[in-house]
């Protein structure tokens, strides 16, 4: 599946500027600095093989204070003072760069008020798969921040020309639904952290992003326990809240030990800025699968 392609299956979210890529991995960005942050993130795991190619990483850590992919909020852009890259650099990052998993991007559409009570599962639709660093940031451009559904905005998907609500972006292991009933998640739970509008659009996007590269990139640990991670869009609605909702899927629930393990390197990550240095904590709350509720 070609990178274009990709892009094509995903440019019907209205409120997603799609940014077609250049001869590499990003365009709006620069392959440079956006492959700086999955380096500082998630070494060896989105592009972690080829430390050496990128010298000048640190020079992205000091020119944004989050890692934010929203321009209206200070993020994307070019990075004044890097140099071109070299055809060295530019090979390297053609060369297909696995992932630990492959990994499944879903979505979840606003149930129709039809009266039927559609079920959760119906709801839900796969969207696209991706295994190596490239395809996750062709697919990555196209999906709509956090920060976008802050001005009363919902992502929504064209189907034939009628718009369809999306209440939750997903990202699961390629054959784990995005559901309890799975059976890796029937045995496990998550945590969620929920997210007020007032806490800033390029604070929430770095708090997303951090997360889904961790996990993406294998950094966030046990890694095996992982299955998935939602954003859940509890800003506008008949069942709003004021809120977006992150939410970490697990399995092994029993296993508190590796549960609390989880907890922490969640929260490290996810605090994280662009420097090293930690940000602002956040609270966190674990939710069993077997009593969580509705979803």
């Amino acid at each position: 599946m070609s990178r274009l392609y990709i892009l094509k299956m995903l440019d019907d979210h209205t409120t997603a500027p799609i940014t077609k890529p250049g001869s590499h991995v990003c365009a709006n960005l620069g392959s440079r600095g956006i492959c700086g942050v999955a380096l500082h993130l998630s070494p060896p795991g989105l592009l972690g093989r080829h430390w050496s190619a990128f010298p000048l990483v640190i020079a992205w850590f000091f020119v944004l204070p989050h890692w934010c992919a929203n321009a209206a909020v200070g993020g994307k852009g070019q990075i004044k003072g890097l140099p071109e890259e070299d055809s060295d650099t530019q090979r390297a990052l053609l060369d297909p760069m696995p992932l630990r998993d492959t990994w499944v991007l879903w979505e979840q559409a606003v149930p129709p008020n039809d009266g039927k009570g559609s079920a959760y599962a119906d709801s839900m639709k796969e969207i696209v798969p991706f295994k190596t660093a490239q395809e996750f940031w062709s697919i990555w451009n196209g999906v709509p921040q956090p920060s976008e559904l802050l001005d009363n905005k919902r992502i929504t998907r064209d189907n034939g020309g009628t718009p369809t609500a999306i209440d939750a972006i997903m990202i699961f292991k390629k054959g784990v639904r995005p559901e309890w009933e799975d059976p890796l998640n029937a045995t496990g739970g998550h945590f969620q952290v929920q997210l007020k509008s007032s806490i800033g659009g390029a604070q929430i996007d770095e708090y997303w992003n951090n997360i889904v590269l961790g996990m993406v990139g294998g950094t966030i640990e046990p890694y095996d326990m992982i299955t998935g991670v939602r954003l859940v869009d509890k800003l506008s609605g008949a069942k709003a809240a004021g809120i977006l909702r992150i939410e970490l899927w697990f399995t092994k629930y029993d296993n508190q030990d590796a549960v609390n393990a989880l907890k922490k390197s969640m929260e490290k990550t996810m605090c994280e800025k662009l420097d090293g240095t930690p940000g602002t904590a956040v609270k966190i709350e674990l939710k069993p699968h077997v009593s969580a509720g509705k979803h």
